[in-house]
């Protein structure tokens, strides 16, 4: 009788412990370390890559794009975002992920266009994204 009480308290610590991890595991995890990018000269091919910088709130009004510069191809899903951009303007890429942060790139300044793929914070998803112009070319 006392050896069925123990393996039974054993059977309902078990189920118990398990279930609490699953409820640890199915928790929102934080956001974690900085997004990513990288930016490919749409006619030389030429990488740079790069950390996105903090730029605003998520819940900022859309960036004018501007209206020389031309994006199209753009696609998400999870937390990368993916655009081309072209036109005789500087621009950057924007990214705003569901940490409740916008992101942008580096500057482009070559004025043959660029293929960005963006990449949010560890935890966070993309929401919405776009490139918007930087000079007043």
């Amino acid at each position: 009788m006392k050896f069925s009480k123990t393996l039974a308290t054993l059977a309902a610590a078990t189920v118990l412990a398990l279930g609490a991890g699953q409820g640890l595991a199915g928790a929102a995890s934080p956001t974690v370390g900085p997004g990513l990018y990288t930016l490919t000269d749409l006619k030389t091919a030429h990488v740079d890559t790069g950390e996105l910088e903090p730029d605003g709130h998520a819940t900022d009004p859309v960036p004018p794009r501007g209206n020389r510069l031309r994006c199209y191809n753009v696609h998400h899903t999870g937390p990368e975002f993916s655009v081309d951009c072209t036109g005789p303007v500087s621009f950057d890429i924007w990214l705003d992920c569901s940490n409740g942060t916008r992101y942008v790139t580096d500057q482009v300044t070559t004025g043959n266009g660029a293929r960005g793929v963006l990449v949010c914070p560890l935890g966070s998803k993309v929401t919405r994204g776009g490139g918007r112009q930087t000079s007043s070319e």
